[in-house]
This record gives C-alpha cells, structure tokens and sequence, in this order.
C-alpha cells in the first residue's frame, strides 16, 4: 500500500509512556479530545473495550488501543496527558497516553511478516530521531 520514500500527514502519539511512537493518518481522525473523566464501564464488553463516553450529546465507546495491540490494560488515570483519537465515521476513540502533534512522516520500510498484525508501515521523521510505527486503521477497526 505505501512505497518507500511517500509522505504521509499523520497524527503521532504513545500509547503508554516512553513507549514508542505510533501513527494514524491525519484523515481517519475527526477530532482530538481530552480525556476529563473517566469512562462508564460496560458489562461484558471485550477486553478492548474500556467503556461509553459521553461527548457532544453522543456516546462514544473507548478503545484500549495498548489492550487491542497486546499490551496490559490501560488504565484511565484522568492523568492531563491521556486523550481519545475521535476516529473518522465511527463513535469510537482510541485511548492513548499522549498526543504529540501532527507531522509529515516519510515511509522508511514496510514491516517484515513477523511484525505486529496491525503495523501498516514504519515512518522516518525530519523532526524526532525514532521511527513511528503507522497502524493500520481498517484492520483495527474490523476487530472493535
């Protein structure tokens, strides 16, 4: 899907602190939004789920994204860092441990067959000496 060497806007953040650097590209994100309080809890949701958001008159369910990448659970601190990634025609948000802004990121290689299942890509960027790891949206959004 991505040659090396093409450009791609994207949103960087770290799904726990000084972990590493993802992505999603700036067009599969409507907003960025604090997380202010914490989530109510839904019985017997997935394990992904951290629960119902209300924002803006609607409900929002919580992905744990560290939780859907393999991580242990996130739990939501209210800590002033933690945000939820609003994603593109959903009601769903990704929690995530820090939005770090949006850069043009440059394809550096795709990752070998026995990367994580939902890493698209791995970016170089002009502005940070680590690579971003690009999650892969769709494939992310086909298991929530």
């Amino acid at each position: 899907m991505y040659e090396e060497g093409e450009r791609q806007r994207s949103v960087l953040f770290r799904i726990c602190k000084d972990g590493d650097l993802y992505s999603i590209p700036i067009q599969c994100i409507t907003w960025v939004e604090p997380l202010v309080r914490r989530p109510t809890t839904v019985a017997r949701s997935p394990d992904h789920i951290i629960g119902m958001y209300p924002l803006h008159g609607k409900n929002i369910s919580i992905v744990d994204l560290g939780c859907l990448l393999g991580f242990e659970r996130t739990t939501s601190s209210e800590s002033s860092s933690q945000c939820l990634l609003i994603i593109e025609n959903t009601r769903l948000g990704f929690l995530v441990e820090a939005v770090l802004g949006v850069e043009t990121l440059c394809s550096y290689q795709r990752p070998g067959p026995l990367s994580r299942q939902f890493i698209q890509c791995v970016y170089s960027c002009d502005n940070r000496d680590e690579l971003v790891l690009g999650l892969d949206v769709p494939r992310l959004l086909s298991i929530c």
